[in-house]
Protein backbone atom coordinates (compact mmCIF):
# COMPACT_ATOMS: atom_id res chain seq x y z
CA UNK A 1 0.00 0.00 0.00
CA UNK A 2 1.23 3.49 -1.15
CA UNK A 3 1.78 5.96 1.72
CA UNK A 4 -0.91 8.44 -0.71
CA UNK A 5 -3.14 5.34 0.40
CA UNK A 6 -2.80 5.26 3.80
CA UNK A 7 -3.06 8.96 3.95
CA UNK A 8 -6.54 9.15 2.38
CA UNK A 9 -7.56 5.92 4.21
CA UNK A 10 -6.39 8.30 7.45
CA UNK A 11 -8.03 11.23 6.71
CA UNK A 12 -11.10 9.25 5.56
CA UNK A 13 -11.19 8.26 9.03
CA UNK A 14 -10.24 11.54 10.93
CA UNK A 15 -13.33 13.23 8.61
CA UNK A 16 -15.77 10.82 9.30
CA UNK A 17 -14.57 10.82 13.86
CA UNK A 18 -14.86 14.87 13.18
CA UNK A 19 -18.48 14.01 11.72
CA UNK A 20 -19.91 12.21 15.12
CA UNK A 21 -18.11 14.89 17.33
CA UNK A 22 -19.67 17.82 15.66
CA UNK A 23 -23.15 15.93 15.68
CA UNK A 24 -23.34 15.41 19.20
CA UNK A 25 -22.52 18.75 19.85
CA UNK A 26 -25.40 21.93 20.69
CA UNK A 27 -26.24 23.65 18.25
CA UNK A 28 -26.57 27.45 18.61
CA UNK A 29 -29.89 27.54 19.53
CA UNK A 30 -29.89 24.67 21.93
CA UNK A 31 -27.01 26.59 23.86
CA UNK A 32 -29.05 29.79 23.76
CA UNK A 33 -31.87 28.17 25.16
CA UNK A 34 -30.34 26.13 27.82
CA UNK A 35 -28.52 29.52 28.83
CA UNK A 36 -32.36 30.95 29.17
CA UNK A 37 -33.24 27.47 31.49
CA UNK A 38 -30.45 28.26 33.55
CA UNK A 39 -30.89 32.12 34.32
CA UNK A 40 -34.79 31.17 34.76
CA UNK A 41 -33.55 28.37 37.28
CA UNK A 42 -31.07 30.66 38.98
CA UNK A 43 -33.29 33.53 39.49
CA UNK A 44 -36.22 30.85 41.27
CA UNK A 45 -33.44 29.27 43.25
CA UNK A 46 -32.46 33.40 44.34
CA UNK A 47 -36.56 33.76 45.26
CA UNK A 48 -35.94 30.56 47.41
CA UNK A 49 -32.46 31.43 49.22
CA UNK A 50 -32.33 35.23 48.65
CA UNK A 51 -29.20 35.00 50.09
CA UNK A 52 -27.19 32.99 47.75
CA UNK A 53 -26.27 35.77 44.65
CA UNK A 54 -27.51 34.39 41.19
CA UNK A 55 -24.45 34.37 39.48
CA UNK A 56 -23.17 32.04 41.47
CA UNK A 57 -26.09 30.03 41.26
CA UNK A 58 -25.80 30.57 37.25
CA UNK A 59 -22.47 29.37 37.78
CA UNK A 60 -23.03 25.99 39.61
CA UNK A 61 -25.32 25.57 36.67
CA UNK A 62 -23.41 26.20 33.62
CA UNK A 63 -20.89 23.74 35.21
CA UNK A 64 -23.61 20.90 36.30
CA UNK A 65 -24.85 21.13 32.27
CA UNK A 66 -21.26 21.03 30.76
CA UNK A 67 -20.55 18.02 32.90
CA UNK A 68 -23.72 16.47 31.67
CA UNK A 69 -22.68 17.48 28.18
CA UNK A 70 -19.24 15.77 28.51
CA UNK A 71 -20.97 12.75 30.09
CA UNK A 72 -23.09 12.35 27.24
CA UNK A 73 -20.19 12.60 24.51
CA UNK A 74 -18.48 10.14 26.09
CA UNK A 75 -21.17 7.67 26.43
Amino acid sequence: MSDVVALERALSRLRDQLAVVAGARPTPQELADAHASDIATARRIYQARPGVPVHHVLAVLEVLRAMDEMEATDA
